[in-house]
Order: structure tokens, then sequence, then C-alpha cells
């Protein structure tokens, strides 16, 4: 059966800057779950030729292994982005990330695109992934469009330092005043559509515990893993988005026991003084295809 969106594993999702081929070369030697390979906001204008030879040398080259390889390219409707769709193709990456993606119009939009290049390379029609940067205030508030706008499409990454930007704000963090509300849309309607959301990057380096806590809070939204821009991030952030051996134990408990409920005909009973109905099986249900698609529901099942 093929793989769907809902089922990659994209905990950690690190930026690795086209501009700098100390780091390309690195791939997928940083455990990252995907990377995405930046030619827009990390790269300097006069970089931007450069680095997009950098990224079809590292496409070609460099061994990323497990780590899903993503390509960010510039906007459409700039001077880099039609050059970057073509290296980028020509390249082969598992996926294009679209940036200050506004409307449902700008998928549609690439996604033709995308079927001329797949034609002119004899490529099969569909097979790229695409994913969304929801950056902006119309981003925002389309979300919803977005994320149901092409079959390619895997999942919605919040951009928020673009966003508060775009408003006149301070960065901050992704859990603060309005910002937080423009999270929470976001998750909301990728869920709705059956894609993923990836939460924003956390900017202070030195701070590992409130990266945890921020990237806690996001898996409690519903998010399915973080962005980051050092692979320093990478180990808090997947300690936040993999469930712990007591939460795998408890979800097979649930699962368990709601089957032996149902084989006497009831659909709802306790467990440990808890209520247990259709609504926290579909959680422990959850909690377990999180487990199996980071590799470590077999281990707790020994």
């Amino acid at each position: 059966m093929q793989e769907g969106p809902l089922e990659r594993v994209r905990r950690s999702v690190l930026f690795m800057p086209g501009s700098s081929w100390r780091i390309l070369e690195k791939g997928g030697s940083t455990g990252a779950d995907a990377a995405i390979l930046d030619l827009e906001d990390a790269v300097a204008p006069e970089k931007k030729g450069e680095a997009r030879n950098l990224v079809a040398r590292a496409l070609r080259t460099v061994v990323f292994g497990a780590t899903e390889r993503i390509v960010r390219i510039n906007l459409l409707d700039g001077p880099y982005g039609r050059d970057d769709l073509v290296m980028a193709m020509e390249g082969h990456p598992e996926a294009l990330l679209l940036p200050k993606v506004n409307s449902f119009q700008d998928v549609l939009r690439l996604e033709g695109l995308l079927l001329a290049e797949e034609k002119r390379l004899g490529l099969l029609p569909g097979k790229m992934r695409l994913m969304a940067m929801i950056e902006t205030p119309s981003g925002v508030l389309a979300a919803r469009d977005i994320a149901c706008s092409s079959s390619r499409l895997e999942a919605l990454v919040f951009g928020h330092a673009d966003l508060a930007a775009e408003l006149g704000i301070r960065p901050g963090r992704a859990g603060e005043g309005v910002i937080q509300e423009a999270r929470a849309l976001i998750s909301l309607a990728a869920s709705a559509a059956g894609v993923q959301a990836i939460d924003a990057v956390f900017l202070d380096l030195e701070d590992l515990e409130g990266l945890r806590k921020e990237a806690e809070a996001a898996a409690m939204m519903g998010y399915s893993g973080k962005l980051c821009i050092h692979p320093r991030q990478i180990a808090p952030i997947h300690e936040a988005f993999t469930p712990t051996e007591e939460e795998v134990s408890q979800a097979q408990q649930v699962l368990a026991a709601f089957k032996e409920a149902r084989k006497k005909g009831q659909g709802v009973l306790v467990l440990e003084g808890k209520m247990v109905d259709e609504p926290i099986v579909k959680q422990a249900s959850r909690v377990l295809a999180r487990a199996r698609r980071a590799g470590l529901l077999s281990a707790f099942e020994k």
C-alpha cells in the first residue's frame, strides 16, 4: 500500500541553506527526518544562482539516506522561482516547498508548471509531493482552501517569523499572542484536509528546554513535526513528537480493553477509573500509529 501524507515521519524538518556546501554535504547524517534544501530566505540575492547549482549537486551526489529531501524554491513570480523549479525537477527530490502561499491558486499554478516539467522529463505525472508555507495573513485565512487545493499537497508549514514581520510585531515564539491563533488555525485546516501540519522554527539555539516545551505544545495541537535551524534542535523535537513507552503501553491497554468490551456488546467502559469511548480509542490508535511510523512500536511490543 502506498504511504500517505499522514504516515510520513516528519518530526524534525531541518533547514539547510542552499548556499553552504559545508552544510549540504552533511546530508542525512544529522538524523533529521526531513531536510529543506533552501533556495529562498536563507540565500542572498547575489548567491541565488550559485546556491541553485550547489543544491543540484547535493541532490545528485550527497547521501541523505532515510532523510526526506525537500527543496524550497523562490516565488514563482520572481526572477528565480522558475529556474529553481526546473533544477529541482531534474534533481528528483522527494518534495517541493512553496513559500508565502496566499491562496489555493498559488498551489494550482505550481501544479500546472509541475505537469509541464513532468511531461518534458518523461516522469510519472503527480509523483512530486508539495508542501505549502503559510506565512502571511492571507495565507492563514485561506489555509483550509490551500490544504485542499491539490492531491500532491501533503503538509502546511507554519512560518511565524515572516507572519510576524507582515503584522509588524516582533517574531517572539510560536505560542504567543496572535501568532498562537494563526498556529491553531493552520493545524485545524491541515487536519480537516487530511494533511500534516509542520510547526514553526524556534529561534533561540541555546534554549533547548524552551524548544522542547514549544514542540510538546505543538504536538498537543495536532502538529506532526517542527522546523529546525540547527542539528542540536533535532533531539528535543524528536522527544516531543515521539510517544513514550508509557504512552504506548497505555494505548495498547485501551485498545485491548475496548476490543473485549465490544465482544460483550458494550460501546463504553471504565479502565483504571477513566471512561473509554470511541474518541479515546481513536486517540490511542493514533499514538500507536505515531510509534509505528517512528520505528519504535516493535521495540515496545517485545
